[in-house]
């Protein structure tokens, strides 16, 4: 083994120093000699509590006012104004003012604000606008941050927006005005929308697509669509894609059986 460092002739070398603060001599290795101030930690902490952290008397490079500041704090202004005076638009940024849309009034920007106050903001949610229904002409009233709304009514809603039929939906309609049969399409009932009803003899068709109505979160919402209507008097009737397509005219035949019976059964 070699020798240790700071050792002369095999004998290990130390320095006696002194603490800065509470003045303990303690023996110092030769290679921190020159590095050695404090004693411990707790000496440590008072001479950063008692020269970095104490804040000293500073002269404003603008105003020439006198402020006080920390050692390690790097401001050399008194205050933003001085700063904004000293640099201008470098560090000042330009005020953008705007219109409340409740009130009127004119008010300074700042993030996001859309309205002068909280009042004016929760004046704007009592607010309602009128507005007619895209779908059934209503005239309905909504508050005002809703005024893109375009129908009354969930079932308004739901017809909205399966205005498009499925080819499934227009196949079938076809071939039912073919032997005089005319149900509604898209008829919003309760939570739910039906592709076609008939609504004296309570009886629905549904038409469902291969892919979509073959999935596990489909079926079992359908298994509850269907007790759901069940529970109320209606009949359903589940057209397949391969049977509409393949035999449309046996798919009609299944919904004029399920007219006749449910007819029948509502006539005795």
């Amino acid at each position: 083994m070699g020798r240790p460092k700071g050792s002369k002739n095999g004998v290990r070398r130390l320095f006696n120093d002194s603490c800065e603060i509470c003045g303990k001599v303690c023996k110092v290795e030769p290679w921190y000699k020159d590095k050695f101030r404090f004693c411990s930690r707790v000496c440590r902490s008072r001479w950063q509590r008692k020269f970095l952290w104490k804040q000293q008397p500073r002269t404003c490079k603008h105003c020439g006012s006198q402020f006080m500041a920390r050692p390690s704090d790097p401001r050399i202004y008194c205050s933003r104004l001085c700063a904004s005076e000293e640099h201008g638009a470098k560090i000042s940024k330009p005020v953008k003012m705007r219109r409340c849309p409740q009130c009127g009034k004119m008010f300074k920007q700042t993030f996001k604000k859309k309205f002068c106050s909280v009042t004016c903001a929760n004046n704007s949610f009592k607010r309602r606008v009128e507005l007619v229904c895209n779908v059934c002409g209503k005239h309905y009233s909504v508050r005002a941050k809703d005024r893109e709304q375009k129908t009354c009514s969930r079932a308004c809603r739901t017809e909205w927006i399966g205005k498009a039929d499925s080819k499934l939906e227009q196949t079938m309609k076809a071939e039912m005005a073919k032997v005089g049969l005319h149900p509604s399409p898209r008829v919003g009932l309760g939570p739910y929308t039906v592709d076609f009803a008939f609504l004296e003899p309570k009886v629905i068709v549904e038409c469902d697509g291969r892919y979509w109505h073959s999935l596990p979160e489909t079926i079992a919402r359908d298994r509850r669509k269907d007790k759901f209507f069940a529970n109320r008097g209606w009949v359903v009737v589940r057209l397949k894609e391969d049977e509409i397509m393949l035999s449309p005219h046996q798919c009609v035949n299944k919904v004029a059986q399920a007219l006749s019976s449910r007819t029948q059964w509502l006539s005795k």
